[in-house]
């Protein structure tokens, strides 16, 4: 006799399952990332530009971010399909015109360092193999460049490395544009950063992705079109895109948390800590503020502002009691 795996045999006599059973674990929903539409006619396009009104200024202010993107330049992303070649992945591509994107065997093309005029090498090494990019230092002098690196730790917290790479980009883009006021160029050198790793496709690829979202306030889809348009060979599996989707969050909780502080004064703030009490104590206490709840979820702090994920849940018996039909 063969059994339905998907309504398996009642586990008692009048018992049985309301809804098919699947034996693999939970799996968080599929991100879509939407084609550009036209693709191969060469006239797609996305143009972005930072959104200084969203800048955490806690990370980095709006004078800052001014220097860094030229003033809030324009930039666009042409589809590129219809020209790109098997050999267009060993280049390094402009993501944006401070930003380019490429394989770390770019980097012994010094010819391609001075052209582009790339002030800042930066390598995303895998911690386990930090010797492939023994040259990078020595490719650097050569070119009176500079040279850094961020390692990865495969199965880490990637979200705190993006962290990084966004501070030492931003970082030596500010140091480049002022020494170049201190030794009396008025303009400002402009800097331009290399990122780079084994192929240019993937970790590297993760970083850049993080900066894109953190400097012009782009959203995961957006920006993964964007950059697929720029470097048609980038590779954003699921797991890149959950861990872009997570820093999204991030980001925007970030974005809210310095505007609330923007727009509160001393006082304001005082009064927004006593809210932030009292939430507590209402989560904590079982629903009452001024200490008076029933004390049923006291102690349960697995339960803390739970129930806010259950509402306008229909309610679900995994069993029907056949005889009770």
């Amino acid at each position: 006799m063969e059994i339905d795996n998907d309504f398996p045999m009642p586990i008692a006599p009048g018992v049985s399952a309301t809804a098919p059973f699947t034996a693999r674990p939970p799996s968080p929903p599929y991100i879509h990332v939407p084609t550009i539409t036209e693709r191969g006619q060469g006239t797609t396009s996305i143009s972005i530009a930072p959104s200084f009104s969203d800048v955490d200024s806690s990370q980095l202010t709006e004078a800052d971010l001014r220097l860094i993107t030229s003033g809030g330049a324009l930039q666009s992303a042409r589809d590129s399909s219809n020209t790109w070649k098997y050999e267009s992945r060993r280049l390094a591509q402009p993501i944006v015109d401070f930003l380019y994107l490429g394989p770390s065997s770019v980097v012994r093309d010094q010819a391609f360092l001075r052209s582009a005029g790339i002030t800042l090498l930066l390598a995303i090494r895998d911690a386990r193999f930090e010797g492939m990019f023994a040259n990078l230092k020595k490719t650097a002098d050569a070119v009176g460049i500079d040279a850094d690196a961020v390692d990865i730790i495969p199965g880490q917290d990637l979200i705190k490395a993006f962290g990084v790479v966004v501070k030492k980009i931003n970082e030596h883009l500010l140091r480049v544009y002022r020494s170049g006021q201190e030794n009396g160029d008025g303009s400002g050198k402009k800097g331009k950063v290399l990122i780079c790793c084994e192929t240019g496709n993937d970790r590297s690829a993760l970083m850049a992705a993080a900066y894109i979202m953190t400097v012009f306030g782009l959203d995961l889809v957006t920006t993964v079109q964007f950059m697929t348009l720029q470097r048609f060979c980038v590779t954003f599996g699921d797991d890149s895109k959950f861990l872009l989707q997570t820093y999204e969050d991030i980001l925007r909780a970030r974005r809210d948390v310095s505007r609330a502080r923007g727009e509160m004064g001393p006082e304001t703030g005082d009064s927004l800590k006593a809210q932030i009490k009292r939430r507590v104590e209402e989560l904590n206490g079982g629903g009452m503020a001024d200490g008076e709840g029933n004390g049923e979820n006291e102690g349960d702090e697995g339960g803390i502002g739970d129930a806010e994920r259950f509402q306008g849940r229909a309610g679900f018996a995994p069993y029907s009691d056949d005889f009770a039909q």
